[in-house]
């Protein structure tokens, strides 16, 4: 690997990747991505939606206070049927088939606890980011995978993979925020093998736009 690298002549982008790695907000996540990215909670009402936040946390902070797997705590199989069924209380609990006895006996009232409660602003804006994310623009989203589809080619050509170059975390972030910079592409590696007209379309997607004349296409910025 290291006379591959030396041949390419990258040795210098596996220096400034491994000095990116590490950075503690390399590895940081958001604590609530369970939620943004669970396709149950789309079709949840609000209070549902909240309850089902709040059960992602404390599913999470269980499994770190007793040293077990979220899975251990509350397997998953089990989340949708609790969060439909919690509305009906202790006893529609207790005689839905698909959601274990054990667990309701153990932390039913806890779960109606957590359903009750009203939500506070914290939890509020959470659900509204998860609103904001179900509201597509179907422009910008076919804008997002045209320029996704141009890192690809250019991976291709210099064969690198896609997901090293800009990963879907980062394009996940680049399609909830248009005015999202990902601060890998300023300089550096990255900038330098994909080139200055690219990064400038990636970093100002919003302004860009499709044109079609005199028999073909092209991407222009407003």
């Amino acid at each position: 690997l290291a006379a591959k690298l030396e041949e390419l002549g990258r040795e210098s982008w596996l220096r400034e990747e491994c000095q990116v790695m590490e950075r503690p907000e390399y590895y940081e996540q958001d604590p609530h991505r369970e939620l943004l990215n669970s396709n149950l909670a789309r079709n949840l009402s609000f209070k549902e939606k909240v309850f089902l936040l709040r059960l992602f946390d404390w599913r999470t902070e269980e499994a770190k206070r007793l040293n077990h797997s979220r899975e251990m705590v509350l397997p998953g199989k089990h989340i949708g049927n609790l969060v439909r069924a919690v509305s009906s209380g202790r006893e529609a609990l207790l005689s839905n088939r698909r959601i274990s006895d054990r667990l309701v006996q153990k932390y039913g009232d806890t779960f109606l606890k957590m359903f009750e409660a009203p939500p506070t602003p914290e939890e509020k804006a959470i659900i509204r980011r998860l609103h904001s994310e179900e509201l597509e623009d179907p422009e910008y989203e076919i804008l997002m995978e045209m320029l996704h589809l141009l890192v690809r080619y250019k991976c291709l050509k210099g064969g690198l993979s896609p997901a090293l170059v800009l990963s879907r975390t980062v394009l996940n972030k680049m399609k909830a925020d248009k005015d999202y910079r990902e601060p890998a592409l300023k300089n550096g590696w990255r900038r330098s093998f994909l080139g200055d007209e690219l990064v400038e379309w990636l970093d100002n997607r919003k302004r860009l736009r499709i044109d079609f004349s005199n028999g073909r296409f092209q991407l222009k910025l407003d």
